[in-house]
């Protein structure tokens, strides 16, 4: 995959992860949206060009692992 593709797939990402923590707060009725919003282009980069990790295989050995710790940000 070259560079512009990856960056426009990234960029897809962060969208995709944004709109899904908009729709999950309006749920709850509550929340620290702004937190949950500036986490989104870190999670794209990191799971979506970094980390090595299938969604198929959740139980590979060898998969990368993120811990991420925002106190109450969602």
């Amino acid at each position: 995959m070259d560079a512009m593709t990856t960056n426009f797939a990234t960029l897809a990402l962060a969208s995709r992860l944004r709109a899904h923590a908009v729709r999950m707060t309006n749920a709850a009725k509550a929340s620290h949206i702004g937190s949950c919003l500036s986490m989104a282009d870190i999670l794209a980069v990191l799971y979506g060009a970094a980390m090595r990790v299938d969604p198929a295989r959740p139980g590979w050995e060898d998969r990368d692992r993120l811990v991420v710790s925002k106190g109450h940000a969602a």
